[in-house]
């Protein structure tokens, strides 16, 4: 995104545009929704591009995990539009077993579905939506796909609500009987053929209670094969199967504890469980280029839902949150525990019955944090912190093949340099300012200019030595925002490079639930604390020794 070079200077500038007061507006309501016209064009542009506003139609790859959201919106909206354009929205919100164009296509007769101990599973035998059919492991009458779905659900099942202890997804038993679809108050799980479509699957919900209250049943999609000539060089077959059950069927469980929570919060978490379930799958890396984690724009918020799938790619935070809480020796000698994550879903859980949504994902984030002795400011900057070498803190860090900042330019400057490292920031960001010594360098200070101590400004400097080790310290900030290094630290040929982590905390929100279009972020509201379009106050001034 930024850097040229120089001995110092340049300024990289990523900002939104900044907000007045925070909590003025009521913090309860739901997610902000798009209008009903706009929900309809944007779920016809994934499943009936040809009906599309032309303004709507995508071009290009269509988003594999976006159907979740598109239909959430669309489910909410529909009885608020004309009554064509309910018909239509009926249509893409039927369950494949429903008549009309876009369901299962084959012959009533062709339909089938078995009912397990926690779900059932839908198939047809016939045209593009049928699985292989093949049955030969085991022979037992159910094509062998239709075995592998169940055996990877009742994993999925295990793993999640089991072991992890979240709440089974909502009964669907007043949801209708959808010509066979809905044959008991269990999830239903159905299988077909929306790779044609750009998607791996999807959940939703046609529970008619979702106007009066958050906490829904849901339905799922999955695909019939995930075939390679469908998706490319993103996971297939079964293991695309296990990872999209995994994080599918847990947007089924969050639309028991809130539906209508910020979409950022549940795609990063969903796509955590991905790690969760299935830690040997690295399906979930092909959103690193879109995450904190990014080589070229580590410096989004981790709370943006918009193009570009930075709200996938916020899974990495999910995952800090999980690895940092698991235990104090990082990266951790065994695996972490998803139950944290599970915290944070009941400390952001609606009111039941309700459309009252509690806290919504940052307040919870923040209760979670307090409730373990910490604060969002001093777990963010440690997050900016792993970031930068991931290898030495994640777990699985020596697989990301990746780091923030890592395409940025490392200046290297000599003895005796001295001068400005200015950057504009977004809320909830880290970025990064990367030196060298040069000729006669010998000692690496710096000072920080940053906003005051009410927009959570914080400061590290990380030393890389000739070996590999790493050196932390935090700049202490005033209140006013200024601080600097107690003592000039060592830039000589011992140091391979210095990294600056620079944070902007911020988590305060304006206008909440009052945004309705992309980008969104926390609570659907403005965030108060970016710096303002076109500056750079968070300012640093280095000298080199």
């Amino acid at each position: 995104m930024r850097r040229a070079t120089g001995v110092l200077l340049i300024a990289a500038i990523c900002a939104l545009s900044g907000a007045a007061l925070a909590g003025a507006a009521p913090k309860h309501e739901r997610t902000a929704l798009p209008r009903p016209e706009v929900a309809l064009q944007r779920a016809l542009a994934v499943f009936r591009p040809q009906l599309a506003d032309p303004s709507y139609r995508i071009h290009g790859k269509v988003d594999p995990r976006g159907a979740t959201a598109l239909l959430r919106n669309l489910a909410a909206s529909v009885r608020q539009l004309s009554l064509a354009d309910r018909r239509l929205a009926e249509a893409i919100l039927a369950r494949p077993t429903d008549s009309g164009k876009g369901n299962y296509t084959a012959p009533k007769g062709d339909f089938r579905h078995k009912c397990f101990t926690n779900f059932c599973v839908h198939w047809v035998r016939s045209t593009h939506d049928a699985p292989s059919l093949a049955d030969k492991n085991p022979k037992n009458h159910t094509p062998d796909w239709i075995d592998k779905v169940k055996s990877v659900m009742s994993e999925v099942w295990n793993r999640e609500v089991v072991d992890f202890g979240y709440g089974a997804p909502k009964s669907d038993g007043n949801s209708g009987s959808h010509r066979g679809g809905n044959p008991s108050p269990k999830i239903d799980i159905f299988v077909q053929d929306v790779g044609r479509q750009g998607l791996y699957g999807y959940c939703t919900s046609d529970d008619p209670r979702i106007q009066v209250r958050n906490d829904i049943s849901a339905y799922c999609v999955f695909d019939d094969d995930f075939s390679k000539k469908q998706f490319g060089g993103a996971a297939t077959g079964l293991a695309a199967l296990k990872v999209t059950a995994a994080h599918e069927f847990n947007h089924a469980i969050q639309f028991n504890y809130d539906a209508f929570e910020d979409p950022w919060f549940l795609e990063a978490t969903a796509t955590n469980m991905e790690a969760d379930v299935y830690p040997a799958i690295h399906d979930n890396y092909q959103y690193f280029p879109a995450s904190p984690l990014s080589k070229k724009n580590p410096d989004l918020p981790v709370d943006r839902w918009g193009s570009g799938g930075t709200q996938y790619g916020s899974w990495i935070f999910i995952r800090f949150l999980e690895e940092f809480f698991s235990d104090t020796t990082h990266p951790l000698p065994a695996p972490a525990d998803p139950t944290l994550v599970h915290e944070l879903w009941v400390d952001a859980k609606a009111i039941p019955g309700t459309i009252d949504g509690g806290e919504y994902s940052t307040e919870a984030i923040e209760t979670f944090l307090g409730d373990h002795g910490e604060t969002f400011p001093s777990v963010f900057r440690h997050f900016g912190v792993a970031n930068a070498a991931p290898a030495a803190w994640y777990r699985s860090g020596a697989l990301f093949n990746t780091r923030a900042g890592q395409k940025y330019t490392v200046n290297t400057v000599a003895g005796g340099a001295s001068g400005p490292a200015d950057l504009g920031m977004t809320h909830m960001s880290n970025d990064y300012w990367f030196f060298k010594p040069g000729t006669g360098a010998d000692t690496f200070d710096v000072d920080a200019n940053f906003p005051s101590a009410v927009t959570s400004p914080r400061a590290t400097v990380l030393s890389f030595d000739s070996g590999g080790s790493i050196t932390e310290t935090e700049i202490a900030l005033n209140g006013t925002g200024d601080g600097g290094l107690v003592a000039p630290i060592t830039f000589d040929s011992t140091v391979s490079k210095v990294a600056v982590v620079v944070t902007n905390a911020s988590t305060r929100f304006t206008q909440c639930f009052t945004k309705h279009n992309a980008p969104l972020f926390s609570c659907s509201g403005v965030p108060q604390d970016n710096s303002p379009s076109g500056t750079t106050n968070y300012q640093l001034d280095v000298a080199i020794g």
